[in-house]
C-alpha cells in the first residue's frame, strides 16, 4: 500500500473515532455533573429536611414556653393587675421557681421590669438561691452588654416582635434566653437547658444507624457541629476519611445559625475522563466498522488499480509495437510521393491524406509513451547541443501543409539562433502538441504566431493563435491529465486530453514549466526551458 494512501485510509478511521471519542467524553462528562448536581440538589434537600426538624422543635419549644409565660408578675402595678387578672394570672417568686422545676427545658425564669430592673430572681440577699446567682454568672455578659429584645417605646404594644430568642456564649458553648414583652412593658423570659434541648432534638433526629430513602445505594454520613466545629450528633454507616470534604453544607435555621450540617456520602469513583461501558463498547464497533469497510473500498481500489495498470500496460505495449510499423508507413508514403508526377494530383492527395495521419499517429503514440513513462518516472532528458529556431522550423514544416490548407496565417519571430544545451526531440514534442492544438481547437481564427528568445541560460517560446480562446477559470485546468473544456471550443474535435500536461511535465523536467499567459484574443502559451 502506498504510504499516502494508507494515511487516507487509517484517517477514514481514526478521525470519525476521535470525534466520537471526544463527543462521548464529552457528554460523559457532561452526564457526570449532571448526576452529580442531582445528588448535590438531593443532598442538600436532605439537610434542608433535618434544618426542618430542627426548626419544628424550637416552634414547639416556642409555642410551649410562651404558654408557661402567659402570666402577669405579682410586683407589676396594681393597676395592670386589676386589667388583666380576668385572663391572666399572677405570680410571685415562688410560683415561678416551682415552675423552673417542673419544666424540662427551663433552668430558670427571669422577669425585667420596664426599666431594665429585675422582678426576679432576686439580685441578691438571703431570698437568692444558689441557682440563681449561678444563673447571674452565666448571663451577667448579657446584661452588661445593654442588651434589649426589643425597642422600648411609649407603646408597649408597637409594632416589632414581642417574643424571640437570644442566644450568646459562656463555657463551653452556646446559651439560650427566650424573652416576651408584656403589656406592662416588662420582660419575661426563661433560661433554656441547652442540654436537655439536644437530647429531644437527637430524639427526633434518626438513629446513628439508619438508613434513609436517599441513602440506600451509597454509604453516608450527615453531622450536626457545634460553633467550634465540634460534633454534636451525627448518624450514616459511611466514615468519612480526616481529609474528606463534606458534599453538602448548611447552616442551622436560628437561633442555631452558629450550627452547621453536614453531609458525606461515599459517591462511586471514576474520572470524568473515562468512557462509560456501553459508549466503549459502541466505539469499538463502530471501529471496526469502519476499518472494515476501509479495508473493502482498499480492496476494491487495489483491483482498481492493477486492473487499469494492466489496461495502461496493454496500451503501451500496443504503442511501443504499433510505433516501428507506423514509421515505416509513413516513410514509404513520403518516398512514394516523391515518385508521382506533378500532374497525377489525386493520387498525390491520397499519398498526403496518408502522410498527415501516420504523423498524427505518431504525435499520439509518443505522447502516450511519454506519459506513461512520466507516470512511470522514467521519463530521461537528454541535452545536446542544438539551435532551438531550427527545432521549432522542423517542427512547424510538418503542420504548414495541414494549416495552410485550412487558411492559417503563420507568422514567426524567432531570435534563438545560438546553439543551447537542450533534448530537441522533447522540445519538438512540446511543440508539436501546442501547435496541433491550435490547429484543432482555433481554426476559426485563422493565425498562429510563433516568437522565440534565449538568453545564455534560458529559452523563451511563445505560441499564439486568434481562436475563441479559454477562460480564466480553466487557465490550470487544461493542463491536468483527461482532461478538456467542455464546451464549443472541443466539441467533436478527437483527442486524449493529455497533450498539454506531457507538454508541461516535459517543460518542467527541463526545468522551465509551461503556462497560458492572459491575452485580449485567442490563447498564448509561454514556454520556458532553462540549459
Amino acid at each position: 500500500m502506498r504510504p499516502r494512501l494508507a494515511i487516507i485510509y487509517l484517517l477514514l478511521v481514526l478521525m470519525p473515532l476521535g470525534l466520537l471519542a471526544w463527543l462521548g467524553t464529552k457528554l460523559a462528562r457532561e452526564e457526570k455533573a449532571r448526576v452529580r448536581d442531582s445528588l448535590q440538589q438531593v443532598m442538600q434537600q436532605r439537610l434542608a429536611d433535618i434544618d426542618g426538624t430542627i426548626v419544628r422543635l424550637m416552634e414547639d419549644l416556642e409555642s410551649e414556653l410562651l404558654r408557661a409565660t402567659d402570666f402577669t408578675p405579682a410586683d407589676a402595678p396594681q393597676v395592670l393587675q386589676q386589667q388583666v387578672r380576668i385572663i391572666q394570672p399572677t405570680y410571685n417568686t415562688h410560683q415561678l421557681r416551682t415552675l423552673a422545676g417542673k419544666h424540662r427545658f427551663v433552668r430558670q425564669f427571669f422577669v425585667i421590669a420596664a426599666n431594665n430592673r429585675f422582678l426576679h430572681p432576686p439580685t441578691g440577699g438571703p431570698e437568692q438561691t444558689d441557682q440563681e446567682k449561678r444563673f447571674y454568672e452565666r448571663t451577667l455578659s448579657v446584661w452588661e452588654s445593654g442588651e434589649r429584645f426589643y425597642e422600648s417605646t411609649d407603646d408597649a404594644w408597637s409594632t416589632g416582635p414581642n417574643h424571640g430568642w437570644h442566644t450568646w456564649f459562656w463555657g463551653e458553648g452556646v446559651n439560650l434566653l427566650f424573652w416576651k414583652r408584656t403589656p406592662g412593658g416588662q420582660t419575661l423570659g426563661a433560661e433554656i437547658e441547652v442540654a436537655a434541648l439536644q437530647a429531644e432534638l437527637i430524639a427526633r433526629l434518626p438513629d446513628q444507624t439508619s438508613h434513609s430513602r436517599h441513602a440506600r445505594n451509597q454509604d453516608t454520613r450527615i453531622r450536626l457541629l457545634d460553633a467550634s466545629a465540634h460534633t454534636l450528633y451525627q448518624w450514616g454507616n459511611h466514615e468519612p476519611v480526616q481529609s474528606q470534604t463534606a458534599e453538602a453544607e448548611i447552616a442551622v435555621a436560628p437561633p442555631f445559625s452558629m450550627w452547621t450540617l453536614q453531609y458525606f456520602a461515599s459517591l462511586p469513583a471514576g474520572s470524568s475522563s473515562l468512557l462509560p461501558i456501553n459508549l466503549t463498547v459502541s466505539l469499538l464497533a463502530l471501529g471496526s466498522a469502519l476499518l472494515l469497510l476501509a479495508l473493502y473500498f482498499y480492496k476494491e481500489n487495489t483491483r482498481e488499480l492493477r486492473t487499469a495498470n494492466q489496461r495502461v500496460t496493454f496500451v503501451n505495449q500496443v504503442s511501443h509495437e504499433l510505433k516501428t510499423p507506423l514509421t515505416n508507413i509513413r516513410m514509404y508514403a513520403e518516398m512514394l510521393e516523391d515518385q508521382f508526377p506533378e500532374e497525377e494530383q489525386k493520387p498525390r492527395n491520397y499519398l498526403k491524406v496518408i502522410t498527415d495521419e501516420s504523423r498524427r499517429l505518431s504525435r499520439l503514440i509518443g505522447n502516450v509513451l511519454t506519459f506513461a513513462q512520466s507516470k512511470r518516472q522514467e521519463l530521461r532528458i537528454h541535452r545536446t547541443p542544438s539551435v532551438p529556431d531550427e527545432t521549432i522550423s522542423s517542427t512547424l514544416e510538418h503542420f504548414c501543409p495541414a494549416l495552410e490548407s485550412r487558411g492559417f496565417q503563420i507568422h514567426l519571430d524567432l531570435n534563438a539562433s545560438h546553439s543551447q544545451s537542450i533534448d530537441p526531440d522533447l522540445l519538438e514534442q512540446i511543440l508539436g502538441n501546442l501547435i496541433s492544438n491550435v490547429e484543432k481547437y482555433a481554426a476559426t481564427g485563422k493565425y498562429l504566431g510563433i516568437t522565440s528568445s534565449q538568453s545564455e541560460t534560458t529559452l523563451k517560446i511563445t505560441v499564439q493563435d486568434h481562436g475563441p480562446g479559454i477562460p480564466p477559470n480553466q487557465y490550470e485546468t487544461i493542463f491536468q491529465p483527461f482532461q478538456r473544456i467542455s464546451n464549443q471550443l472541443s466539441d467533436g474535435v478527437s483527442g486524449t486530453g493529455i497533450g498539454l500536461s506531457i507538454a508541461r511535465d516535459l517543460a518542467r523536467h527541463h526545468g522551465g514549466d509551461l503556462v497560458l499567459q492572459a491575452t485580449e484574443t485567442g490563447a498564448e502559451f509561454k514556454l520556458t526551458i532553462c540549459s
